[in-house]
């Protein structure tokens, strides 16, 4: 009698523990709908307003009732937008469902955890910007073998494990810009070497490794401003050569040696703007023959090397604003351009005799 108490006992508490357990399984798990679909030029769209996710123990499933006659396979383009509101990327649960997906847009919608992104193969575009991100871990997008465009600006970025692009030997684009990068890891870029836009705008760098960039050979855009660069060394743009356009705005730089840019023989854009330089030697851009805007405005620029201008015969527009020898932006043909800087490139020599004198 009492053994047979004892059993009814313990049968019923594993019973009462068992359907626990699946009550809470099901009230963590949410159904979504997505309530807007569309036909355009970027495929089929599911757009969903009406996501909330607190904790990594809750599931989403995308249920798809309005879909008529698509199905989840159609989806082409994601969208999940505010008011929704999701501490982390339901990534098993979205491409589980969305088979076929090859964009998805997730933006300001307050995801804090960004774990490994399940089964994202599909993926060629991806936005999570304007989010609350703050790390980007080992192997992160180590499935995201198609992936092409990945932005993750302006959000709270403070470190990217160097392996965290592991895989993704097809990216193209990656914006890590307004966020809170203090360094570079070495190796977080060598195995994209396919990367042809690097946007690092907005960041806390102080320095970057001289061989970054060593790995990447397709690169074409490269936008280091506002950061907080002291120097760059001469060898950092040594294997970047197909390079276009470059800016260094914003930044501590107060002198750039005669060599820095002498791979860059493919530049059109060079911004060097707000930095502390003073002065411009006249070799700096002795190797940049292609370049055809150049940007100098607030650099306190007081005088210009002799030879500056000398081989940049397709240089047409010079924004000089707010510099003690030069003042305004230039348009025109090289020659009306060097006509316009007269007073820079005479305080230049005026210098240079004056230093003569003194070791006479």
């Amino acid at each position: 009698m009492i053994w047979n108490k004892i059993f009814c006992a313990l049968f019923l508490e594993v019973s009462l523990l068992s359907i626990s357990y699946c009550h809470v399984d099901e009230g963590d798990r949410k159904d979504t709908i997505c309530e807007y679909f569309m036909d355009d030029k970027r495929g089929y769209v599911a757009r969903c307003p009406s996501v909330y996710l607190k904790d990594e123990s809750q599931h989403v499933r995308f249920t798809g009732k309005q879909m008529e006659k698509k199905t989840n396979e159609d989806v082409r383009y994601l969208e999940i937008v505010p008011p929704s509101n999701i501490a982390f990327l339901p990534s098993l649960d979205i491409f589980t469902y969305y088979v076929n997906l090859e964009n998805l847009d997730i933006r300001n919608v307050n995801i804090h955890t960004l774990d490994y992104v399940y089964n994202c193969y599909p993926i060629v575009y991806m936005t999570l910007n304007n989010n609350h991100i703050k790390e980007i871990l080992h192997d992160t997008f180590f499935i995201c073998r198609d992936l092409v465009i990945l932005d993750l600006s302006k959000n709270e970025i403070s470190k990217v494990h160097e392996n965290a692009f592991g895989q993704t030997k097809n990216l193209m684009e990656l914006d890590l810009s307004y966020n809170q990068l203090d360094s570079l890891p070495r190796k977080l870029l060598k195995p994209i070497k396919k990367l042809r836009k690097l946007n690092l705008k907005n960041n806390r760098l102080k320095t970057v490794p001289y061989n970054a960039l060593n790995d990447l050979f397709d690169l074409t855009f490269l936008d280091m401003s506002n950061n907080l660069l002291s120097s760059i060394d001469v060898r950092f743009f040594d294997f970047v050569m197909y390079l276009e356009t470059l800016n260094l705005s914003g930044t501590n730089i107060k002198k750039f040696a005669p060599g820095t840019f002498k791979s860059l023989k493919r530049l059109k854009f060079l911004d060097i703007s707000h930095n502390k330089l003073s002065s411009l030697d006249g070799e700096m851009l002795s190797k940049n023959s292609e370049l055809e805007e150049l940007r100098i405005n607030d650099c306190s620029i007081y005088d210009i090397g002799k030879h500056f201008f000398d081989k940049l015969p397709k240089l047409t527009l010079v924004e000089a604003k707010g510099n003690d020898c030069a003042d305004d932006v230039h348009k025109g043909t090289l020659n009306e351009i060097i006509e316009k800087f007269a007073v820079c490139l005479e305080n230049s020599n005026r210098n240079k005799r004056h230093g003569q004198n003194n070791e006479l």
